[in-house]
């Protein structure tokens, strides 16, 4: 008598549905990792734009009138509301909660000013008081602890002046 031996043996079948989980999950965690550099990018990139902006604008007399960031002692924080900009852009994960480009005049004819980022969205994803030249993918951060603390000098700035996000003056130290 023969034997017909068409088709698989259970021990063949789980050991192929082992191997194709162990593949989806090596895949998974790949794609989520690249999704996650992807998405630190962006907001990496917002920061900067916001800059971009301010920065573009800071030398108009418009600008200049609404801040007047003129003292070299201060560290000026300007909450992102009050930066004109085409469209308005959030982190790629939330809203932000709070968000700011930070000024300090040099004193340099050179470069008159240097310029810096912090922020948090809803959902705890931050970027920490960092110069425009450090903004990458790894100056953004999880904390959900941690809120943007306005009232950091910068570069050894002894005053600090922040504008919020109804475009107030209001001069912390």
């Amino acid at each position: 008598m023969k034997l017909n031996k068409k088709g698989f043996t259970l021990i063949e079948l789980m050991g192929v549905i082992t191997i194709l989980g162990i593949l989806s999950l090596i895949g998974i965690t790949g794609i989520n990792r690249i999704v996650e550099n992807s998405r630190k990018k962006i907001y990496a990139d917002t920061a900067i734009s916001y800059i971009k902006s301010v920065r573009s604008e800071i030398t108009s007399d418009v600008v200049a009138e609404r801040f007047d960031i003129d003292d070299v002692d201060t560290t000026y924080y300007i909450h992102y509301n009050n930066v004109d900009m085409e469209s308005r852009k959030e982190s790629p994960w939330s809203n932000f909660k709070d968000a700011y480009v930070v000024v300090i005049k040099t004193g340099n004819n050179k470069n008159p000013y240097a310029y810096a980022w912090t922020s948090k969205d809803n959902t705890g994803w931050m970027i920490p008081l960092t110069p425009e030249n450090e903004l990458n993918k790894n100056a953004v951060k999880y904390d959900e602890s941690t809120n943007v603390n306005t009232s950091t000098p910068y570069e050894g700035r002894n005053k600090i002046v922040v504008f919020d996000k109804d475009g107030h003056r209001n001069v912390i130290s």
